[in-house]
């Protein structure tokens, strides 16, 4: 029996990932799936598929057997492809104020900043705290979205008003993922 190719698409979720559902039918069946991305081809029954940037894709499936082959195609399209956060910030330090400069990257991120002073935690972008107390401070920052979440902390000192006039601690440039 000649082979008709067909299948079926998921909607793409929030990282670009598409799973396909062969619905082929035919005797002893081989499949090669091309995605339309420039990916290499692909010989699993129902594949799953990760695309890396948004756009419409043709994909295409052909089921082969000894009496002959068919090829089916459709589109795919991503709208949308979200990636994990990377938090990071820096700090400008004048006596006991701290202006946080955060430089998070990532889309639709939300943030917690704890200050490492039990004053509890904050969901600003760029906040500003007063340490009641000199003295050194390990300040944490998470920044989520969809995908997931990251979390950095600096170690600060906090001294009196007169003390050090100013400061600024940079974030590392490279961070181990």
């Amino acid at each position: 029996e000649e082979p008709t190719a067909s299948f079926t698409a998921s909607d793409p979720d929030i990282y670009g990932t598409v799973a396909f559902t062969n619905t082929s039918t035919g005797e002893a069946l081989d499949f090669v799936w091309e995605f339309g991305d420039g990916s290499p081809i692909i010989t699993n029954t129902n594949p799953s598929h990760t695309y890396a940037l948004t756009g419409t894709y043709t994909v295409t499936l052909t089921a082969s057997n000894a009496v002959g082959s068919d090829t089916a195609t459709a589109p795919v399209t991503i709208t949308y492809i979200t990636s994990m956060p990377l938090a990071n910030f820096t700090v400008a330090i004048s006596g006991t104020t701290a202006v946080f400069n955060n430089t998070s990257l990532g889309p639709n991120l939300n943030f917690t900043w704890d200050f490492g002073d039990s004053s509890g935690v904050v969901t600003t972008t760029h906040p500003t705290h007063e340490y009641a107390a000199p003295g050194i401070y390990t300040v944490t920052l998470t920044a989520t979205n969809e995908a997931g979440s990251d979390t950095t902390t600096q170690t600060i000192t906090i001294n009196n008003e007169g003390e050090t006039p100013f400061q600024i601690f940079l974030p590392v440039a490279l961070k181990q993922m």
